[in-house]
């Protein structure tokens, strides 16, 4: 080996004493070697060093074209492919999470042909957490758990897979398992408190309604990362529930000075604006979210909510039918397209949505019986009165104590009969407005890489590259 790339060699294998010294050091040796008359290996050397040199600097982008582009005689040996294998675990994948799959595929069977011992299976079970989390990233969960699964057999104490389950599980609306898995990685963990872990576990809590336990991760979670606004806005959720309505505007405010198209924090501003009767003011907080989650159905849902209580029918079932077209499914939706069709005089597309509406899983008796007797006040403009009658009706047997629906049926026995003309009345149904409490998903692959020391790591390369 050429002595000033031998000088380099030594400098990076005082790596895990020094990083950036180390690393200084070792290009300094590099950049003067260059002016050498070098042969093939030395050439070798060269870009294998400078490739160890860019992953000491975090430069993985610059690693990654080395060990891909750059011709090199030692291609197929054991140390070349080794210091791949650490360039493809720890770059993010700028190209894609299908090419990134590709690569972490190829350098396990170099770990499977090259690689003995407990450090090997850590170094495994690294590369199937990063295959989970492009996986994940790729919407494609079951493989995401099978790689999780085999990470977690190669090496128990190993938390990156937590995270990815817990965060699948989120997807999948499993608050629980997520709780479990998070709570697993909090306790496991040996080094401080992960900011991940809490504002998750905190969101999850939340949505089980362990109000308690939400406050005290996210208020955790605020400590290590101040000011993240998906955390002060479900903070601000918790809080709200907990009976301190004030504190959660204060709470929600600071997440939009933060970041002011933070739509969490808009589109919960707005609920509180409802709850106030303050249509307008929470029309343009709704529309402000929508800006900037211009997919998410709960906030076009809202909207329609609240346009719907100002008589902008027309606009409010537009807000409905995209809400619907995104995923949205309730009772409510239904009721509320039903009610809007009705106003606009589309009477038998309302009676056939308030129908849905009324059969639709797990309604609530009372709003069963109310949804019926609004069928029977349409059926009634239409001067369908045997309909009418038959809705009123219908009402009154599913909840007795519906006085108004009672009512509307003897006056629909009256106008049937010929002895005058009575006018029935609609029921008004109060329509929950959810809030909306996201999850933090920016989990970054580096999250996974707890059990992995990339200076130790590249510290034994240089020590067996110094001493060769």
């Amino acid at each position: 080996m050429n002595d000033l790339l031998r000088k380099a060699a030594h400098a990076l294998a005082d790596v895990a004493n020094d990083p950036v010294k180390a690393a200084s050091e070792a290009s300094t040796w590099i950049k003067a070697a260059r002016a050498d008359a070098l042969g093939d290996d030395d050439w070798d050397t060269v870009y294998f060093l400078e490739c160890i040199v860019h992953c000491i600097k975090q430069e993985y982008d610059a690693a990654h074209r080395i060990v891909t582009t750059v011709p090199h005689s030692g291609s197929a040996t054991a140390d070349w492919r080794q210091l791949t294998t650490f360039v493809y675990m720890y770059r993010s994948p700028l190209d894609g999470h299908e090419r990134a799959l590709q690569e972490c595929d190829e350098a396990i069977r170099w770990m499977t042909l090259d690689a003995k011992g407990e450090n090997a299976d850590r170094l495994l079970a690294n590369l199937h957490g990063r295959k989970g989390f492009h996986h994940l990233n790729l919407n494609q969960y079951h493989d995401a758990e099978a790689s999780c699964r085999l990470a977690f057999d190669l090496c128990r104490d190993y938390v990156g897979p937590l995270r990815l389950m817990a965060i699948i599980s989120l997807h999948r609306g499993e608050p629980k398992q997520a709780i479990n898995y998070l709570s697993e990685s909090i306790v496991r963990r040996t080094g401080e408190p992960n900011f991940w872990d809490h504002a998750n576990r905190g969101k999850a809590l939340l949505d089980i309604g362990d109000i308690h336990g939400s406050i005290r991760d996210l208020r955790a979670a605020n400590y290590l990362n101040p000011g993240n606004p998906i955390v002060l806005s479900n903070l601000g959720i918790a809080i709200d529930l907990w009976g301190d309505t004030s504190q959660a505007w204060r709470l929600y405010g600071e997440a939009l000075q933060v970041d002011f198209d933070c739509a969490p924090a808009h589109h919960n501003r707005g609920v509180l604006f409802c709850r106030l009767k303050n249509y307008a003011e929470a029309e343009n907080c709704f529309t402000r979210a929508i800006r900037s989650e211009p997919t998410a159905p709960l906030l076009q849902f809202n909207r329609g909510v609240c346009r719907y209580e100002q008589h902008k029918y027309g606009e409010a079932l537009n807000d409905l039918n995209k809400a619907e077209a995104n995923g949205y499914r309730s009772w409510d939706l239904f009721y509320l397209k039903g009610m809007c069709t009705g106003q606009l005089k589309e009477y038998t597309t309302a009676l056939r949505l308030l129908e849905y509406a009324a059969r639709y899983p797990f309604v609530p008796a009372g709003v069963e019986s109310n949804i019926w007797n609004n069928m029977g006040v349409i059926a009634h403009k239409m001067d369908e009165l045997r309909t009418a009658h038959q809705c009123f009706a219908k009402a009154v047997m599913i909840d007795p104590l519906n006085n108004l629906a009672s009512t509307n049926f003897d006056r629909m026995e009256i106008n049937m009969s010929g002895q005058g003309m009575e006018p029935t009345d609609e029921s008004s149904i109060d329509i929950s407005l959810l809030q909306f409490s996201p999850f933090v998903a920016n989990l970054s692959s580096s999250d996974l890489l707890s059990a992995a020391s990339i200076v130790s790591n590249f510290a034994s390369i240089g020590v067996a590259i110094a001493l060769a």
